[in-house]
């Protein structure tokens, strides 16, 4: 396991994310985005490098925060259906420059042969494309492919009432394939997927530095689950505070116990 270190804070991209979001439309909780730079964090701080995708751009305003994030070295592809991608390449370039490659077609027409080098070399990857069961397999596969031994996966829409395919999907996918993918995070709308080798040091992460790292960055009202053994379940569940004495909540039968 990897050690932890005290603090991710000073690697905060956030304060810069909210000065250069803007106008820039998009739907992307507040909360996610301080999720997303905690964990993004924590990669930068133990070396995790690698590089980037996006499925499902919009105009960039999740891409943002994975953008400032993103090394020297690394690249950023960017998949959208849409004509929207366009104005994503006029937001995101000032940060992106040339390590940004923009891709306007469905994201079943993308290979991971037609990306180059790619495969296996993911850190960071989010899947908000085409909300259909059948996409969100075809996405997965993709991105499982890419996705380096340290990685995340992100999927976005996952438990929303509105896509329940999505859920499903998720779910046949990681029943199919055990040892590829497994689920270390779940709420605000999204689910967080790594290799179950590396699996154990972002779950580390989540039960002993999460809380503060959200803390830190002015998100106070949440409480971090782990109801569940890890014979039944390997997610930690994140959601709105139900608790004012706790940032973390265990078995039902021992709320301090959270199994890891």
């Amino acid at each position: 396991m990897l050690s932890i270190q005290d603090n991710y804070a000073y690697l905060s991209k956030l304060g810069e994310f909210k000065q250069l979001q803007g106008e820039i439309p998009g739907f992307f909780l507040e909360q996610s985005a301080a999720l997303w730079d905690a964990l993004l964090s924590f990669q930068n701080t133990h070396g995790i490098h690698g590089n980037m995708l996006e499925i499902g751009v919009y105009k960039g305003l999740s891409a943002l925060m994975s953008s400032l994030h993103l090394k020297e070295t690394e690249e950023f592809v960017l998949i959208d259906c849409t004509r929207h991608i366009e104005d994503a390449e006029v937001n995101l370039a000032p940060i992106l420059g040339t390590r940004g490659k923009y891709i306007q077609q469905p994201s079943y027409r993308v290979t991971v042969n037609s990306l180059g080098d790619l495969r296996s070399t993911c850190r960071w990857l989010h899947i908000d494309g085409e909300h259909t069961g059948r996409a969100v397999i075809n996405d997965l596969e993709l991105c499982e492919e890419l996705l380096s031994d340290d990685g995340i996966i992100v999927l976005d829409d996952f438990f929303n009432p509105i896509y329940p395919q999505l859920a499903e999907a998720l779910f046949i996918f990681l029943n199919q394939n055990p040892f590829k993918l497994s689920m270390v995070l779940c709420g605000w709308n999204k689910a967080y997927l790594a290799r179950p080798m590396f699996a154990i040091n972002y779950r580390h992460f989540i039960r002993q530095k999460l809380a503060d790292e959200l803390h830190n960055r002015e998100i106070h009202k949440f409480v971090i689950t782990k109801t569940a053994t890890l014979d039944e379940s390997t997610a930690f569940g994140i959601c709105e505070q139900r608790f004012v004495d706790r940032d973390y909540y265990g078995l039902d039968s021992e709320p301090d116990f959270l199994p890891v």
